[in-house]
């Protein structure tokens, strides 16, 4: 905003006009001093406590007067040279300094002032015509300068004075009063002391004027000039027109075309696809410094002084109040007198307004109508600043002008009330004085359609609205003004009402203060002005930044690019392109390439600035800093989809490497230091690197547009502290990032001698977008980004050691539970020392190696007996069993040395890791029983059941039964006999075997039909790893003459099964699948399954029965049927589960032998015997009805219940046995299971909210139906 004090501000435009009018001689004497004679009088012509007297003969004192002296014969300025002179007043070279605003929360930078709105405001009123309307600017009198020696001049300029008052309004100059002020001036040089001349010609002057109309002058005491200018008095001259002379004005006014109000520029808009073209220069003109007042000293400042004080005090002020007395007589003669009736009704009773379509007046005052007298007055006390005095006449005025409709003189009379009110508070109050200015402006600019004076009035009016505070209503001002008639004035107007906003703090306009930075940004970029363009968009864009205001921050971006661009500021404009670029927009995609081509275009350019075009910072892509990640030694890493994955971090891979130091050294290690698998940014020494060892960069690259980047040659840029030849980037040829898509991309390098290696960022060419979509030459500018580390990505590279690299081949992802698995590895040493003490970590210790026979003692690892010469192969198979879970991770490490010893026994590791899954397919339960109390003959229960659930498996076929055991093995009696049929889905088959005791330990087996499985070695290779992964068990040694209970109890032998599946996968293809299940024997009739229940269905969550509850409150023990306290010492008894209340045993033949040919049902009787096996009386109930699942087990929709189905249920007191009796209907043979269909629930009595709970038969009942009559299958 305008800095300057409003009093003065006033003062400086309403002043006392004054003409000048200098002979030839007199002019060629200050034209020494590079100056007219009315710049020489200016900076002198404010005085200070100067007093007149009005109407009353009361003194009114005039704190600062300003006089304005002018040339009498300078003319208007054509409107072009006005346009081009408001035009060169807003190129300032002097930058104002910006200070810090915090409003809202949000700091942001402004200029500490506005000089260019100054000086074009200054300018403007500098340039404005004298209109007719006010009086204000009409000269009071006139100051005739000649010189010494051109006395015959006196009567010459008198005559053109004279001549200049004749009653032709139209012409310049303009006299306040026909009776004009005359004041004579004889100049006269210092050097010449001859003053003979100089006093006859004025004392001739006082003779006939008088003595308070001459003065003689002296000039020029500086025999040589100055080459400097030290008073600065004149320095404003440098930075302005000299407007007042018309020979200076001509000259010094160059031609300038305004096109700013033309058709195509008004409709490009900054965000338009479309390239702005604006053929008009930018460059501010400039001028040359000139010296002013070279020839002029201290004697002549203070002669130019007494000069004006002079003129003031002997001529003007009693010029002025005899003009008062005048006017006042007239005025107070005339008054209430009309020129007619209808006026006089007009006056008193009509309250006209202007309005837009208001009817031009027809009325003409004569030069001394009381209107016009009116008016002169109060324009006389308002170039003396009496405010008071003004007003009152003002607004008699504003009434009578209003009354005839003259809106011209009725808006310059009411402008100047307001102006009185608001310098003068006493007089009026703000609020009318805002109606008054309000008025004036829209009378000015709708009515009269002068945009020039509602121009000059809204300036002086925000000026004292700003200055009493009253921002809302100066900004509502300025924007009134804004049209399309000026660009530039728009432009200015714009600018202050921002800063209006700015300032009102109550409540905060941060918003508003961005709005119309923009809008003042973009007119003062249609008039061409693109420096306040820029500062302006500048200014907006940190409100708008980081608002999410999408569409708003692309269209400042836009134009703070174009301007910088125009203005030639390529880092700028970079920056805003940059921008612009680094987020995702909803432009369209036009206006995108263009964009982009802009910004790749100014990189060019700026680059060829700083003479370094070979590579060029790029803002695209994007590069995620946060998420890169660099990988050392990526050739150790086996697994490459995994490659950069957070699982490398997890610390089962440092536990796994310590359990490997310490298996391959004999003992565990002293300071264990896990080793790096990712480059640490915090790392305060350089990571060590060895030659030929891959290093892998991972990084995120984005593309924010809605066009596609086509990116060539990607790779890694880093230095060398060699020859860089030595270092073997990897390059990406090709990389097309789709429109707003992320991507990751991996770059490694290896180097080739030993050095200090820095990473410093990628490089690549990105091409440019081409205005013609069918360009057949391609342009690519070769770019590239450093990546922003906390520290330098720096390796210390060492001499090459040990180097083994592995591959493998055969690995599927989804398995099924039991699956045996094949990984074919390949390690080669790509080394250039031989390796040895190759050791193998793994996560499933139920898995071998083929060439590993050799045990450790970590079931874990497996040690790989093999030496690898440098630059050789040597291939192993690792199997494993897939895991009872569901999902699963197979881990790999491996260790190895090299063979060459060195002083610090170094190793090195390669990893692998799959992520698998594993379906539940088959699952086997077996159980021991001796044979009729001989121990020479074990019978083994086993049930395979098909648990597959899905499309892709159909049947599962059993192969092959094995049994490894130091004291047992399999004999050839199988039950069923015959071919085992397959097994569907959900069902079960039961297999009845027979061991023998004997005194060789190994592996027996029985196939299930004739063909001969290829891998029959690996599956025995499992059956013996299963005895070292169950628990060990001090097994009691067998003698058969002292059989003990103990020994009859314990057993020690593995039983397994192998099965095969075949399966499509998603493409269709089948795939031949066996897997084996295995379970460990250890107890007589126990019974073990694999995998069990729980591990194959987590989610549905079978709560275990609890024997003690806990009650919210108070902790106390309970009794878990009735809910009664316990003693603490009976707590202990109650840990029986709920599902275990009772003991229940079967009484039935095994075996029934029954024709079906003679009767189709057999029928068995069984009774059932039941014992209540905890302190507490329980209520009892049979279930008969329960119906099995579908597909259940073999034969079991022959089998069902007969007799009472459904029993009451009963009361079975403590330590009560109960029998009930219930038959079984069969109608075909088979094995059948006694406990399906067949549920026994049983609760606590009395119910206490308890629900019947099924409970658990602890052994399995088999009933075999034979029929003689026919061939017995399964």
């Amino acid at each position: 905003m305008a800095c300057d004090d409003d009093d003065d501000f006033i003062r400086g435009i309403f002043c006392p006009h004054v003409a000048v009018l200098c002979s030839d001689k007199a002019q060629e004497m200050c034209r020494k001093n590079n100056l007219s004679f009315s710049d020489l009088l200016n900076p002198f012509a404010r005085l200070t406590d100067v007093n007149f007297k009005d109407t009353n003969g009361s003194t009114i004192n005039v704190p600062n007067l300003r006089i304005m002296f002018s040339n009498m014969n300078s003319q208007p300025l054509s409107v072009t040279k006005e346009r081009s002179r408001l035009h060169d007043s807003v190129n300032i070279t002097t930058e104002p300094n910006n200070i810090a605003v915090k409003i809202g929360g949000r700091e942001i930078t402004i200029p500490e002032n506005t000089p260019w709105f100054t000086k074009w405001r200054r300018t403007f009123l500098q340039i404005q015509n004298i209109s007719d309307h006010e009086y204000t600017k009409h000269f009071l009198g006139c100051v005739i300068v000649i010189s010494s020696s051109d006395e015959e001049q006196v009567s010459i300029l008198t005559q053109k004075v004279q001549q200049s008052i004749l009653p032709n309004q139209n012409q310049s100059p303009k006299w306040f009063h026909t009776t004009i002020l005359r004041y004579y001036v004889v100049l006269h040089e210092s050097l010449n002391p001859d003053l003979t001349i100089a006093n006859k010609i004025i004392e001739s002057l006082q003779s006939a004027y008088g003595h308070s109309s001459c003065h003689l002058l002296r000039l020029n005491s500086c025999k040589y000039p100055k080459t400097e200018s030290t008073e600065g008095i004149w320095d404003s001259m440098n930075n302005s027109f000299n407007l007042n002379d018309s020979i200076d004005s001509q000259d010094q006014s160059g031609e300038f075309e305004n096109n700013l109000n033309s058709d195509d520029s008004s409709l490009i808009h900054p965000l338009s696809p479309q390239e702005y073209n604006k053929s008009l220069n930018d460059e501010s003109k400039t001028h040359t410094q000139k010296i002013y007042g070279a020839y002029l000293d201290e004697n002549d400042h203070n002669n130019i002084r007494d000069l004006t004080k002079h003129f003031v005090s002997r001529s003007l002020i009693p010029y002025i109040e005899s003009q008062i007395q005048s006017l006042n007589e007239s005025v107070t003669n005339k008054k209430g007198v009309s020129r007619s009736l209808l006026s006089a009704t007009k006056r008193w009773f009509s309250t006209n307004k202007p309005t837009a379509a208001a009817v031009p007046a027809t009325v003409i005052y004569t030069n001394d109508s009381p209107e016009l007298q009116t008016r002169r007055l109060a324009d006389l006390y308002m170039i003396l600043g009496a405010w008071s005095l003004a007003f009152p006449l003002y607004q008699t005025a504003k009434r009578d002008f209003s009354a005839d409709n003259a809106w011209m003189l009725y808006s310059g009379a009411i402008e100047m009330a307001a102006i009185c009110a608001l310098m003068c508070p006493s007089v009026c109050d703000n609020r009318k004085a805002i109606e008054y200015a309000n008025e004036s402006v829209l009378t000015y600019l709708n009515t009269c359609r002068v945009p020039q004076f509602a121009t000059r009035a809204t300036i002086l009016f925000c000026e004292l609205l700003v200055r009493r505070e009253m921002y809302g209503e100066a900004a509502k001002m300025f924007i009134q003004m804004t049209n399309e008639d000026s660009d530039l004035r728009s432009a200015l107007l714009l600018e202050q009402a921002a800063y209006a906003f700015l300032k009102s703090q109550k409540p905060p306009m941060l918003r508003k203060y961005a709005f119309h930075m923009v809008l003042a940004g973009h007119r003062y970029s249609k008039a061409a002005q693109r420096k306040q363009s820029l500062s302006c968009y500048q200014q907006a864009y940190q409100v708008f930044e980081d608002t999410h205001w999408i569409l708003a921050e692309d269209h400042i971006q836009t134009a703070i690019g174009r301007q910088a661009t125009f203005l030639k500021h390529m880092k700028q404009a970079s920056e805003a392109y940059s921008k612009l670029l680094a987020r995702a927009s909803s432009q369209p995609q036009e206006q995108q390439s263009t964009i982009l081509r802009d910004y790749l275009n100014i990189k060019l350019e700026y680059a060829a600035e700083k003479n370094d075009s070979s590579v060029i910072d790029l803002a695209l892509p994007l590069i995620d800093q946060k998420k890169i990640k660099i990988l050392l030694n990526a050739d150790s890493i086996i697994t490459k989809e995994l490659s950069f994955d957070d699982d490398l971090l997890d610390t089962r891979w440092h536990k796994m490497e310590e359990d490997l130091i310490t298996e391959a050294r004999g003992i565990p290690p002293l300071i264990f230091k896990p080793t790096l698998a990712f480059y640490g940014s915090n790392d305060t020494i350089r990571q060590l690197l060895y030659v030929d060892e891959l290093v892998q960069v991972q990084m995120t690259l984005s593309n924010p547009l809605n066009i596609s980047l086509c990116i060539e040659n990607l790779s890694l840029t880093y230095s060398f502290d060699k020859e860089l030849q030595l270092v073997e980037p990897q390059v990406l040829d090709e990389l097309l990032l789709a429109p707003s898509s992320t991507t990751q991309v991996i770059l490694g390098l290896k180097t080739k001698s030993t050095g200090i290696l820095t990473i410093t960022g990628v490089q690549f060419s990105l091409l440019i977008p081409s205005i013609m979509n069918d360009d057949i030459v391609k342009r690519v500018i070769n770019g590239w980004q450093r990546f922003e580390m906390l520290s330098p990505i720096q390796f210390n590279v060492q001499p090459q050691t040990s180097l083994m690299k592995v591959d493998f081949i055969g690995n599927q992802i989804n398995t099924l539970i039991g699956e045996m698995n094949i990984i074919r590895l390949t390690l080669e040493n790509v080394g250039i020392v031989p390796l040895h003490k190759i050791y193998v970590s793994t996560s499933i210790e139920d898995s071998f190696f083929s060439e590993s026979n050799h045990s450790c003692k970590n079931k874990k690892i497996r040690s790989l007996l093999l030496q690898i010469p440098p630059n050789s192969k040597k291939s192993v198979e690792f199997c494993f069993n897939s895991p009872d879970t569901e999902k699963f991770n197979l881990d790999l490490l491996f260790y190895y040395e090299s063979q060459i010893e060195t002083k610090k026994q170094e190793y090195k590791l390669c990893r692998a890791s799959w992520f698998m899954t594993a379906k539940p397919c088959v699952r086997l339960s077996a159980s021991a029983l001796l044979a009729n109390q001989n121990s020479e003959t074990l019978n083994l229960k086993t049930i395979v059941h098909n648990l597959y659930k899905g499309n892709e498996v159909e049947q599962v076929k059993l192969k092959q039964v094995f049994l490894y055991s130091p004291e047992w093995t399999l004999s050839k009696k199988v039950y069923p006999q015959g071919s085992i049929k397959d097994l569907d889905q959900q069902q079960s088959c039961h297999l009845f075997l027979q061991a023998c005791r004997t005194n060789k330990s190994g592996i027996s087996k029985i196939n299930f039909d004739n063909e001969q499985f290829p891998q029959n070695d690996m599956c025995e290779k499992f059956v013996s790893i299963t005895k070292s992964l169950s628990k060990e068990i001090k097994m009691p040694k067998f003698d058969r003459h002292k059989v003990q209970t103990e020994v009859l109890k314990c057993i020690d032998l593995v039983l397994a099964i192998l099965w095969q599946v075949i399966i499509k996968d998603h493409s269709n293809q089948l795939r031949i699948i066996c897997g084996i299940h295995r379970v460990s024997l250890t107890k007589l009739n126990l019974s073990v399954a694999w995998p069990e229940v729980g591990c194959l269905d987590a989610s549905k969550n079978i709560a275990k029965p609890i024997g003690r509850l806990k009650i919210f409150g108070p902790d106390r023990n309970i009794h878990p049927y009735d809910g009664t306290p316990l003693p603490n010492d009976l707590t202990g008894l109650l840990e029986s589960p709920m599902n275990r209340l009772l003991n229940i045993a079967f009484s039935h033949p095994s075996t029934v032998l029954h024709s079906f040919i003679d009767k189709k049902i057999c029928i068995v009787p069984v009774l059932i015997i039941i014992k209540n096996s905890v302190e507490h009386k329980i209520e009892v109930k049979i279930d008969a009805n329960t119906a099995s699942c579908s597909k259940s087990d073999i034969d079991d929709e022959h089998f069902c219940w007969i007799g009472v189905n459904n029993p009451k249920p009963f009361l079975l007191p403590v330590s009560a046995t109960h029998a009930i009796r219930l038959y079984a209907a069969v109608a075909s043979q088979g094995c059948f299971k006694m406990t399906s269909k067949l549920d026994i629930l049983a609760r606590p009595y009395p119910p206490a909210q308890h629900a019947f709970l099924s409970q658990i038969v602890s052994s399995s009942s088999l009933l075999v139906i034979k029929d003689p009559k026919s061939e017995v299958t399964s």
